[in-house]
């Protein structure tokens, strides 16, 4: 027992940071704001879902949803207001907002006067998502949870704001992937601090971590507004020089205070994989860690 005690306070000492909760981000609960990516070049095709589930405006049951679709540059292609009520849905198609383009959709939502017609504030805890994503001439597709992001205790939506570990995207065997489609999505906190599309660049350096934890280091890759890559050798984030050759996830760093942190910045981001017939999507990974003390 005394060797146990001593081993709990030696534990207790860890100069290792602890991870802590993100208390901004949500893939299940409704929010103010919404991030999806979309692709709309040729031979593709993305269709966006928004539910209102609990948003109400002090004039009625319903929200006004302001979507905002820029391209993978960060540059507006269309900005659009849409009266929601309470408990309906909305369903957007990207080829009739952003037609040749890719790149990403924020939504936001405020509450309205009696006519559904004029934005009067931010509202929290009113809507969710869904997008799907389809390669037509790959005839391969794939779907995922819009992120979602809550108001903070100033009335403004709230991006992760610790110190942030990483940012993993996990994957197949790369050498084996049919399909791979990385969207690489970094916002920022905006005019009035809406969250929109970040159009400075950030850059990171690039690990792979194979299923025994070795790990084998990239080029670095710069991202802003919305980035697309595969995950595929040579697809812009794995090297086809280096052999990789088992599933496991790709680490990207970023230098101190460029996300997170109270930089006001974000990086979220989704791929989407196939083998075959099996196929599925996942959001990227990330830890915010607490300050040492």
């Amino acid at each position: 027992m005394a060797a146990l005690a001593g081993m709990v306070s030696l534990l207790g000492v860890s100069s290792a940071q602890a991870i802590e909760a993100d208390g901004s981000t949500s893939l299940t609960q409704p929010a103010n704001t919404l991030i999806m990516p979309y692709d709309a070049t040729e031979g593709k095709a993305s269709y966006m879902i928004v539910s209102n589930l609990a948003g109400e405006s002090a004039a009625g049951p319903n929200i006004l949803t302001l979507w905002e679709w820029t391209n993978s540059l960060g540059v507006l292609e269309e900005s659009v207001l849409a009266c929601l009520g309470l408990n309906s849905t909305i369903v957007q198609d990207a080829a009739d907002r952003a037609p040749g383009s890719r790149g990403m959709v924020v939504v936001t939502a405020w509450e309205t006067d009696g006519d559904c017609l004029e934005p009067v504030g931010l509202v929290d805890n009113a809507i969710v998502g869904t997008y799907t994503f389809a390669d037509i001439n790959e005839q391969f597709s794939y779907g995922g949870d819009a992120i979602g992001v809550g108001l903070g205790d100033s009335g403004a939506p709230m991006l992760p704001n610790g110190d942030v570990g990483s940012i993993d995207v996990q994957t197949f065997n790369p050498q084996t992937l049919d399909d791979s489609s990385v969207a690489i999505l970094s916002v920022a906190q905006g005019e009035s601090s809406l969250i929109v599309s970040n159009s400075t660049s950030i850059t990171a350096s690039l690990s792979f971590y194979n299923n025994a934890g070795e790990v084998s280091n990239f080029s670095d890759v710069s991202v802003r507004g919305a980035t697309f890559a595969s995950m595929k050798p040579g697809g812009g984030l794995i090297s086809s020089e280096l052999g990789v050759s088992t599933s496991g996830f790709l680490r990207m760093q970023f230098s101190e205070g460029a996300i997170g942190g109270g930089s006001g910045s974000f990086i979220y981001g989704v791929h989407g994989q196939s083998v075959g017939q099996f196929g599925g999507s996942s959001n990227f990974k990330y830890t915010i860690l607490e300050p040492l003390t």
